[in-house]
């Protein structure tokens, strides 16, 4: 959500505001697959942040 926003201040070109430009312009493919992207990203460093905290604190243990 923030991502557009940030874009459109600063006049970045970025994957925020082709994703609301493909929402927008009713390209669902475009959209399905943006969406698809930011989830394995954000799922994947999620599984990196884990897996990190695992090994800094000893209380913490992979199961």
């Amino acid at each position: 959500g923030g991502v557009v926003v940030t874009e459109t201040v600063f006049g970045w070109p970025g994957m925020g505001r082709w994703l609301f430009y493909a929402a927008i312009g009713g390209d669902m493919v475009s959209v399905m697959a943006t969406t698809f992207v930011f989830t394995i990203v954000i799922v994947t460093a999620n599984l990196i942040v884990d897996i990190i905290y695992s090994y800094l604190d000893p209380r913490v243990r992979l199961e």
